[in-house]
This record gives structure tokens, sequence and C-alpha cells, in this order.
């Protein structure tokens, strides 16, 4: 997969119009049935190492508390998770909304079965059409499996959502890609611009120029005027001018006091890794900005993890926004900023400066 960790934040538009809370991202495996060009956590049918269930629903009970009010599943391939049904069943039995990204090909598993009952919004990835999908897949007849398993999901009445990846000439697809979206009655699509990391780095490395993303970003504007009525319509870039003006999207928040039930507002998304490790912000985010690890862990322990987090630890996070949101500001080289990638590459530039 690609884009999970920020397709969540659209879930606000989408699931509920009282939505309050942070965002709890799980990555239990990171096995997958398609070996994808651009997949920034590189996985693949080899990896099969996968989280216990009982670890992920123990930092489910612990998160909620914290102010963590959706569960966000990716991987990996979820649909390959055997627990997942379990996973998602206890997510709204604590009064989670649930959601997950997927490639689409394994909707009519047994797992997928099992877990429609339990999610509220699904999201399906199409990387272009039919052969740009297909070479970045790395399987023929990737994006026609994909589009059942989007029209599966949308007859089944849960709400979908259509997640595409921008690369070099990927924006001249966009319209044919927003026509299919509103074809399915997709009441999300969201472009993310591919994020050089993972697999990526040996198979795309150049990535997307800053002409073609000015250009992506101008075509989702027009996208999201049009579909303005039926479809909400997001591009994974922001503008200064927007940054400028919304600081606390960045999570730029200040709180002297900062209760537990609000950590949210500081770190809007929270990562479980395959390996356990929980990370503020966003998969990939360097291991010096690490909270902890949950595996074989008590819901006091982590507790007092995320307790001791808030008190003495949070403030290099905080530290580490600031810079980059200063930074992305003054930008001399371009106006639009990916924030996700932006951050998770200057945390591991900051970690190589205290090395040295």
């Amino acid at each position: 997969m690609s884009t999970a960790t920020t397709f969540s934040q659209s879930i606000e538009n989408n699931t509920s119009d009282t939505f309050v809370g942070g965002i709890l991202h799980v990555h239990p495996s990171l096995q997958c049935n398609l070996t994808c060009k651009h997949c920034y956590s590189s996985s693949s049918p080899r990896m099969k190492n996968q989280l216990n269930s009982s670890d992920i629903i123990t930092v489910m009970n612990t998160a909620v508390n914290f102010g963590y009010t959706v569960l966000s599943v990716s991987g990996g391939e979820p649909f390959l998770y055997k627990e997942l049904p379990n996973i998602l069943q206890h997510a709204k039995h604590l009064g989670m909304k649930t959601q997950l990204v997927s490639n689409g090909i394994l909707v009519e598993s047994k797992i997928a079965q099992e877990s429609f009952a339990h999610l509220d919004l699904v999201a399906i990835s199409l990387d272009g059409l039919e052969e740009q999908h297909d070479l970045i897949r790395g399987k023929k007849g990737a994006f026609a499996k994909a589009l059942f398993g989007a029209e599966k999901i949308a007859n089944l009445g849960i709400k979908l959502g259509i997640v595409s990846a921008i690369a070099n000439e990927s924006w001249k697809s966009m319209f044919e890609i927003a026509k299919i979206a509103f074809g399915l009655k997709a009441s999300l699509l969201q472009f993310h611009p591919l994020e050089i990391s993972g697999r990526a780095v040996q198979e795309l490395p150049h990535g997307l120029s800053e002409e073609d993303l000015h250009k992506a970003y101008i075509i989702a504007s027009i996208l999201q005027q049009q579909y303005a009525d039926t479809m909400t319509v997001q591009m994974d870039c922001y503008h200064h001018s927007v940054l400028s003006q919304n600081p606390e999207i960045c999570g730029i928040y200040e709180d002297s006091n900062l209760r537990k039930e609000r950590m949210y507002k500081i770190v809007q998304s929270l990562i479980v890794d395959e390996m356990g490790n929980i990370i503020p912000f966003s998969y990939g985010l360097d291991s010096e900005f690490h909270i902890g690890n949950c595996q074989n862990k008590s819901e006091d322990l982590l507790t007092n993890m995320l307790e001791n987090y808030l008190r003495n630890d949070v403030q290099n996070y905080k530290n580490l926004l600031n810079r980059c949101y200063d930074e992305a500001l003054h930008k001399k080289k371009n106006d639009l900023i990916v924030w996700t990638d932006f951050v998770v590459k200057q945390s591991k530039k900051h970690a190589r400066q205290l090395v040295k």
C-alpha cells in the first residue's frame, strides 16, 4: 500500500458530522499479494511476520483514553490478516470509527466478508488508468480487479474511497479517475503525491517533479469544485497560504497543561507498525521520535508509556513539527508542501545531525 497514513485524515468528512479525536493507524503485517513499485513499506508476499491481535487490542483499549477515535488498518494488504474481523469488531465495541485501505483484489475472501460488517469506510487504490495501474502494481489485470472490488464495496452500502498515487505524468489521468470514482458513487477521492521511500527508492527514484505536482494540484482544485456536491476530493499537499493560516492542520498546537484525552491535538495520528513500534505522525518517522513498543505490554504499561511521553518526550516531537513548519513556510523553491513526506524526511535529517 502507499497512502494509508494520510487517507484517514478525511474520515472526518465521510463518516460523522461530529468527529472529534485522533487516528490510530495499525499495520498488522507487511504481507501483501502484490509487490508494488511505489510501496512505502516494501510489502510483498514474502513478508510473513505479523503483530499479535492481543497486542493490537491492548493498544486500542489504551488509545481511546487518549482521544483516538478512528481505527485505520493498512499493511501490507489488510485482507490477508486473519484476525482483521476481530480487530474491527473490537474497535466498534469501543465506539471507534473504522476504515482500511486495500488493493481491492481480495474483497471476496472470507476475511473480507467477515470484516465488512464492522467497516465504516474502505478505500481502494487506483494508481492511474489500466496500463499505468497494472505496471505500478506489477500484475496484469490488477486494475480490473480493483474496479471489481470497488464496485463490491459500493454495492454493500459501505462508504467507498478511491486513493490514487500521483507520480510524473499521472496528472493526465486525474479527470478520468474522478469520473470512475463518481460512477462508483465514492464519497472520497484522494490524490497522494508519490513518496520516495520503501520500494519506490529503487523502482521510481525520480518520483514527482515540481512541475507535475503543480499540474496535479491545479487539476485537483478544479475537481474539488466540479464534484463539490457529491464527492470530497483531496490533494495531499498544502499551499504556503493554507499552512500559514491554518497551523493546526500540521499539529502546531500549544497547551502547557495538555490532558491525555487531548493528546491527538498534537499527535494527530498514532501509528503502530508491523514490529509493534508506536510512532507519532506517520509510518517511516525516524526512530528517534518513536514512543515505544506495544508487544507484550499490558494496558497499564502502555498507559504509563503514553503519559510519560506527554510529560517528558513530546516536546522533541513538537520541536520537529515547529522546525518543519517554519522551513516549509520559507521554502524558496516550491510553494506546495507534501507535509507528511516532508516531515518524515526532515526527521531522518535531524537524526543524522545528532549523530554527527
